[in-house]
């Protein structure tokens, strides 16, 4: 009939009104989208009506017909891993980029400063010439913003096909908006392409402070605190954001993996 809704008193069940059914055996197929970590959930059971003895029939068979119908209809396993493979691998080099300089290059640069026995500077491989720490800050900031500028925009397209990937496993691409403004998987996305167009304007803002002070570290303290909240955007929309009982120790331990993560590739992507 059409009229599925919340079974009340229970937020994990639903329920649906069906017409009258003659005696017999009925195989449901059912699957459900989670609104915390957007993963799809299937499965089948059986019931019967009237007199029919659900010991007598041999229900497998149908069974395993629907179930291939239900992966037939489901976005391929493949794709679906892919996208969400690349949505943490660029995201992890995005939030890196902006901590690699802040938590390690400066650091490092500021200790040879004051500690001049050990490093005042370094050789160059082709030309022989020393180069001076205020002369590799201007010779890093350059193929840092080409870095940057290029993991921002493969993470925004990221972020667009992990929106498709989601919207096909509800329906199809039509369902689109209905996702954008009905579930919570909507909210975040809109909220992480907020957080993407200013991490754009960080870079370009970069991009113009840098040409005559590549020692302004000002984008780069925003652009940590905003790729910061990119981070915890996605563990929101993790299968830790969906424990229940308590949510903060899953949630949290998430939450510092992946900026743990984003350090470490991060940095190893600079050097």
């Amino acid at each position: 009939k059409r009229d599925l809704h919340l079974t009340p008193g229970n937020a994990f069940g639903l329920e649906i009104s069906v017409n009258e059914l003659p005696p017999g055996l009925y195989t449901v197929a059912w699957q459900a989208l989670s609104s915390v970590d957007g993963h799809l959930t299937k499965g089948s059971f059986v019931f019967t009506v009237g007199d029919t003895p659900l010991v007598d029939s041999d229900p497998r068979q149908f069974i395993a017909q629907v179930d291939a119908a239900l992966e037939k209809s489901a976005l391929p396993p493949p794709l679906e891993t892919g996208v969400r493979w690349l949505n943490i691998l660029f995201l992890v080099a995005l939030a890196g980029s902006f901590a690699f300089p802040l938590l390690i290059l400066f650091p490092a640069r500021e200790t040879a400063r004051k500690s001049k026995s050990i490093w005042i500077g370094y050789r160059d491989y082709f030309t022989g010439e020393t180069i001076l720490p205020d002369d590799a800050l201007n010779a890093w900031a350059r193929p840092w913003l080409r870095f940057t500028r290029a993991a921002w925009i493969l993470f925004c397209f990221a972020t667009i096909a992990m929106l498709i990937e989601q919207t096909l496993k509800t329906s199809d691409l039509s369902a689109l908006p209905r996702v954008l403004t009905a579930t919570r998987f909507g909210t975040l996305w809109l909220a992480r392409a907020a957080l993407l167009a200013g991490l754009g304007w960080i870079l370009w803002k970069a991009r113009v402070d840098w040409a005559s002070d590549p020692r302004d570290n000002y984008p780069l303290l925003i652009g940590l605190n905003l790729s910061a909240l990119l981070i915890l955007n996605q563990s929101l929309n993790s299968h830790n954001a969906a424990i229940t009982n308590p949510p903060y120790v899953a949630l949290g331990m998430d939450l510092l993996h992946l900026a743990g993560t984003a350090i470490w590739i991060g940095g190893l992507l600079h050097l």
